[in-house]
């Protein structure tokens, strides 16, 4: 019995406890919804409940975020910038190129400077970017006048294959480009009165130029020419290959865009060349829209002194460097006015550096003989060989200043040279009516100071022809016994005369017992005694 009461008694005691259990959870879920109703009646007005998302979710569930936006923005000077948002992961195309009128537009670039390249990009970031642009060109089709960019020196010269120069480089952009208004960037090496000063200055500032020093009087070469021209037009949209210019040269791209513009002529051309003046005058009416008109009547246009108006290049330099009002007749362009030069009266005339020549017509001699002068590509009487040419011309820089002597001055200084500073050496010689030694016997004897007979005749005749004398050298005899010799001869108002330094350094220093006579200038009457045979 006991044992039965005692199992009764336990299942009492778990049921109980089963019930207080029950109650207990009864009372705590009571509890929580009474406080909800009461948070529900006390809550502020217009606080929204919360969302199903906001509360916990079961383990395993997904949650989906919504893509993120990127805010892109382009701005124009003067213009509304042009906004708009784009989704992470998607592509965008930049705007239309801007119109700005006066100036090309570039490109877009970011804030660190970086250009953003045409076509469809995809975001990443939100990113704000600047149109860039640059001054352009004149339009000068549009013109009824055009002024020169380019100029002549005193003598009325253009040197056309001279090299241009940095400060005539910047003064021809500051004419030519649309600008308005001066500059104040500053050189070291340009003072306010130099020629370029207002054109360099300008042309810093709006970021054309850089550095400390132009180097005004410096060659332009064509990369330099051409970087610069690169930084007012949009990039070149085709790779071209040039035998000078490798693809990873910084010259690169702006010769690919000098080839896409048909800037070029040449491609095989050096971002190391310099660039001649006549190609520059090309480049920039080209570049201009200035079309020029080939001149037959030299009244439009009056002489420039250095290049013949027949001449392939004379259109271009005059175009750019004389004044003149004009009409368009369908795409010709023609000179209805004009500031000509001084039209130069037939002859020759010395500049100061080389012999020139101005045919009937009033065009210089260019690449033609004219009497018995040669006149080469840039109009200066030659020996015909261009290494002779250039010793020669050295020379007379150091013997003879134009500005004070006469030209019969100098015919003297020329021969006194040739007789006291050069020596006798025996060389080859040549047969009685022989021809055609002259250049190889005055490079002789102007490279090594040595020489015979026919290398002191062709020094005279190399040097006094420089300075415009129609000298002739002969090979023939001289004396009694017909020894070949070689001489020089001038003919002067229809008379012959003989210059002979050789004969006159052996009166100085040749044995014998001759009595001293000058052979500079002499008739072939006044020096019968010597027997000169021509042939």
């Amino acid at each position: 019995m006991s044992t039965e009461r005692t199992t009764s008694h336990g299942r009492r005691k778990s049921k109980v406890r089963r019930w207080k259990r029950i109650s207990l959870l009864l009372f705590l879920l009571v509890l929580a919804l009474s406080a909800t109703v009461i948070w529900q009646m006390l809550r502020p007005a217009g606080t929204p409940a919360a969302s199903l998302s906001a509360l916990p979710q079961s383990a395993g569930a997904e949650t989906e975020e919504a893509p993120t936006e990127y805010a892109l923005s382009f701005s124009v000077p003067g213009q509304e910038p042009i906004s708009f948002t784009v989704r992470e992961g998607e592509s965008f195309t930049p705007p239309e190129d801007p119109v700005v009128p006066g100036y090309t537009f570039l490109c877009w670039v970011d804030a660190e400077g970086k250009a953003l390249e045409p076509g469809a990009h995809t975001v990443t970031e939100s990113k704000g970017y600047a149109a860039q642009f640059a001054v352009v060109f004149r339009d000068e089709r549009l013109a009824d006048v055009h002024a020169p960019y380019l100029f002549l020196d005193a003598d009325g010269m253009f040197h056309p294959n001279d090299a241009l120069k940095k400060g005539e480089l910047v003064q021809a952009l500051y004419t030519l480009l649309e600008i308005n208004g001066v500059g104040s960037g500053y050189f070291a090496d340009v003072a306010q009165d130099d020629a370029c000063y207002e054109a360099a200055a300008t042309l810093k500032d709006l970021g054309l130029l850089e550095g400390v020093r132009l180097h005004p009087e410096d060659e332009v070469l064509y990369g330099e020419l051409l970087n610069l021209l690169a930084r007012l037009f949009p990039a070149a949209e085709t790779e071209q290959s040039f035998s000078s210019v490798p693809a990873d040269s910084p010259y690169y791209p702006a010769f690919c865009l000098a080839a896409e513009k048909g800037w070029l002529d040449d491609f095989s051309l050096s971002p190391y060349d310099i660039v001649p003046r006549k190609e520059a005058a090309r480049l920039f009416n080209q570049l201009t829209g200035r079309s020029g008109m080939h001149h037959t009547d030299l009244s439009l246009t009056g002489t420039i002194a250095d290049i013949s108006s027949s001449d392939s290049y004379f259109t271009a330099i005059a175009e750019a460097v004389i004044p003149h009002s004009l009409r368009r007749d369908a795409d010709e362009e023609v000179w209805t006015d004009s500031t000509p030069l001084p039209l130069q009266s037939e002859g020759f005339f010395f500049d100061g550096i080389a012999y020139r020549a101005i045919k009937a017509d009033g065009s210089p001699a260019v690449g033609e003989q004219v009497g018995e002068l040669f006149f080469d590509e840039n109009g200066i009487v030659s020996t015909g060989d261009p290494e002779l040419d250039v010793l020669v011309r050295r020379k007379l820089t150091e013997l003879v200043d134009p500005a004070s002597m006469s030209r019969e001055e100098m015919l003297r200084i020329v021969y006194d040279f040739v007789l006291n500073d050069s020596f006798y050496l025996r060389a080859e010689r040549y047969e009685t009516g022989e021809t055609g030694w002259e250049t190889t016997e005055a490079y002789r004897m102007l490279s090594t100071g040595k020489g015979n007979c026919y290398s002191y005749a062709a020094t005279f005749w190399a040097l006094s022809r420089a300075i415009g004398y129609e000298t002739v050298c002969y090979s023939g005899t001289v004396g009694t016994f017909h020894n070949p010799h070689g001489w020089a001869e001038i003919t002067i108002d229809g008379v012959p005369y003989i210059f002979d330094p050789t004969m006159e350094y052996e009166q100085w220093y040749g044995p014998g017992t001759h009595t001293f006579e000058r052979f500079y200038m002499k008739t072939y009457e006044s020096v019968s005694g010597w027997s000169y045979t021509r042939e």
